[in-house]
C-alpha cells in the first residue's frame, strides 16, 4: 500500500502528530514501561500540586482585595482586549488565561468583599500586571494538575464512571488552535487523557 506523506508532522518521541487535509491524527508512542512510569509519577504529584495550587489561589486572592475594584477590573480588561489584538494579527496563540483573568477577579471580588479601607486601595498598575501573571500561571498549573488529578480520580471518587472521567479531561485543558488555510483544526483538546490513558486520537 502506498503511503501518504502528510501535509505537516511532529514527533517529540513521546507524541506524534500528523496532519492529512482536514484530519490530524495523535499517536501516543510510549512504551507500556514508560506508560506506567509515567502513570507513577504523576500519581505521587496529586497532594504536592494541589498544596501548591491552593497556596496561589490564597496569594492571588490576598493581592486582589487589595486593589482598587474598577482600576483592577478595567486593567484586566484592556490587557485581553490587547492580547486580542496583537495576537489575531500574526500566527501567536491567544492566551486564553489572560483572557479569563477579568472573569477570575471579578468572581473574587463577589465572593469576598474586601476589607481594605478604600483610601488604602493599591492603584499601581506594576501590581495589576503581577496578579494578570500570577493568574495566567495558576491556570497552567492547572492544566497540568489535571495530568496528577486523573491518575487519582479513581481514589478519590471510587463510584465515578469512565464518561464522566472523560468530561472532566476536556475541562480547562489548555487548547491550541491552528489554521491550515480554510481548516481551523483544535490540536490536543483531551491530551491530558490521552497521554494518562495511552490511547490515540483523531482529531477535527
Amino acid at each position: 500500500m502506498k503511503k501518504i506523506k502528510p501535509d505537516e508532522y511532529f514527533n517529540n518521541g513521546i507524541f506524534e502528530l500528523a496532519r492529512f487535509g482536514k484530519h490530524i491524527i495523535l499517536k501516543n508512542n510510549m512504551t507500556e514501561k514508560q506508560f506506567q512510569e509515567n502513570k507513577a509519577q504523576l500519581k505521587a504529584l496529586y497532594r504536592k500540586q494541589l498544596i501548591e495550587i491552593n497556596n496561589e489561589i490564597k496569594k492571588i486572592k490576598e493581592a486582589i482585595l487589595k486593589c482598587a475594584p474598577l482600576e483592577l477590573l478595567s486593567f484586566s480588561a484592556n490587557t485581553t482586549l490587547m492580547d486580542f489584538i496583537t495576537n489575531s494579527y500574526s500566527s501567536e496563540q491567544i492566551n486564553n488565561n489572560i483572557n479569563r483573568a477579568t472573569e477570575y477577579i471579578q468572581s473574587i471580588f463577589v465572593s469576598a468583599p474586601s476589607t481594605t479601607n478604600s483610601s488604602n486601595y493599591i492603584h499601581s498598575t506594576e501590581t495589576f500586571q503581577e496578579i494578570i501573571t500570577s493568574i495566567d500561571k495558576l491556570y497552567e498549573m492547572i492544566n497540568v494538575f489535571y495530568l496528577s488529578f486523573s491518575e487519582n480520580i479513581k481514589d478519590i471518587y471510587p463510584d465515578i464512571d469512565e464518561l464522566t472521567v472523560e468530561k472532566l479531561m476536556d475541562v480547562n485543558v489548555n487548547i491550541r488552535m491552528y489554521n491550515f488555510d480554510d481548516v481551523q483544526c483544535t490540536v490536543i483538546p483531551s491530551v491530558a487523557y490521552g497521554f494518562v490513558t495511552g490511547m490515540n486520537l483523531q482529531l477535527c
